[in-house]
């Protein structure tokens, strides 16, 4: 329902602002997560004078996104201005006049619109509308471990060793005891290891 009102006075306006205001309701929370490859499996060696353990493992980075609910309301306000002398909170009797008249309308209702001294009132209920948005995104590198996959240990003296990782993703090999000092190197496929120097036992 509206209400209409006529101020006497002529020459008044009414400015009708359109107030927004967002507002996030809740905590953000998790949309959804995902393991991606990043480049060739990983194998690493750790070496003693007897042993040598190979580990390997996938390269992954893993990313949680998450989202949050936004709330978007809208309402409208009054304002009326353009009397002679001044607006609504001062200046003549012209302002007064019209404060008076506004002081009638119901507090359910504001100013949304006026022409030549015509003031008409709408609900001032707004409207509230709600929206998923993104907040943010967590990134971070998680390895995943390599079971039952094939691995081969080149020793100093150019012998292979070979062997299968377990459910730990890691194989143990001994080295031999005439195994002369060296580099060990590892292979899965591929994809090989990084050096590693065996010392002999004396």
């Amino acid at each position: 329902m509206k209400l209409l009102v006529v101020i006497a006075m002529l020459g008044a306006c009414a400015v009708v602002p359109v107030t927004k205001q967002s507002t996030v309701v809740g905590a953000p929370r998790l949309a959804a997560e995902t393991r991606t490859p990043t480049g060739p499996m990983k194998v690493d060696i750790a070496a003693g004078s007897s042993t040598a353990v190979v580990t390997v493992s996938w390269s992954r980075t893993c990313s949680r996104y998450y989202i949050q609910t936004v709330a978007h309301r809208e309402w409208k306000g009054a304002d009326v201005r353009g009397f002679r002398g001044g607006n609504v909170s001062g200046g003549n009797g012209g302002g007064n006049a019209a404060l008076g008249l506004l002081a009638i309308i119901p507090a359910a209702f504001v100013v949304s619109a006026i022409v030549t001294g015509v003031i008409v009132a709408a609900d001032r209920g707004g409207t509230t509308s709600f929206e998923e948005q993104s907040a943010g995104v967590k990134t971070w590198a998680c390895p995943e471990g390599a079971s039952g996959v094939a691995v081969q240990l080149v020793l100093p003296s150019g012998a292979v060793l070979e062997g299968v990782t377990n459910q730990r993703s890691l194989v143990v090999f001994q080295i031999p005891a005439d195994e002369p000092s060296g580099e060990l190197v590892a292979r899965v496929g591929s994809a090989v290891s990084t050096p590693v120097l065996h010392a002999a036992s004396p």
